[in-house]
């Protein structure tokens, strides 16, 4: 039996957003278990980054990829905010024509989206508790939290610990994310990433 094999590529905003995925692929063993897919995660340093940096990295990976000539599956992972609240009047990127460009490149054969509501910051606060453990600080209801988004409200309770939450540049983001019940803010995400269980499901 021929074994099916593939690459996903999952387009992140900043350094964050790169700790989460890796996070997610290890957590669920996915590199382990799954070694007919190969998997990269491309940082794009900056949401004003993601246009250019999407079609110039994820170019040079598939032409330099491990495995050659394989089914290739990009996700732009990235927060709704950048459409409704910080870039409203001008967008950084058009999804359509990204897609499009992404979909011309060598070997793709899919490019879908991974949008957090609001930002990913809202995503770890699905696990408040885990977030109050780590920053060894009293339990807090959501509706007590202070702040219009995820991020402010993080960064609130980030400073009553004393520490400082800067979206894309914690130096200890990995320790952080690791400390996350990544199994309970999947699970309140589960239809955003139906399309990537279904191609685990086609290859693994």
């Amino acid at each position: 039996m021929i074994e099916k094999i593939c690459a996903i590529v999952l387009v992140v905003e900043g350094d964050t957003d790169k700790y989460f995925y890796d996070s997610f692929l290890d957590k669920f063993e996915y590199r382990r278990k799954l070694s007919n897919i190969e998997f990269k995660i491309i940082n794009v340093k900056g949401i004003g980054n993601f246009k250019k940096d999407s079609l110039r990295k994820c170019e040079y990976y598939l032409l330099h990829k491990k495995k050659k000539d394989i089914p290739t599956y990009i996700f732009l992972c990235y927060d709704s905010d950048i459409f409704t609240r910080k870039f409203a009047q001008n967008p950084p990127f058009d999804y359509d024509n990204l897609k499009k460009g992404l979909s011309k490149l060598q070997d793709v054969q899919e490019v879908y989206n991974i949008i957090a509501e609001e930002s990913i910051e809202d995503w770890f606060l699905f696990d408040l508790e885990s977030v109050c453990k780590y920053l060894n600080i009293r339990s807090i209801q959501h509706k007590a939290l202070k702040g219009n988004s995820g991020e402010d409200k993080l960064k609130h309770l980030f400073k009553k610990a004393d520490k400082v939450y800067n979206k894309g540049s914690n130096p200890d983001s990995g320790k952080f994310i690791d400390s996350l019940n990544l199994d309970l803010i999947i699970k309140q995400n589960e239809e955003l990433f139906e399309k990537f269980n279904n191609i685990l499901s086609t290859y693994g």
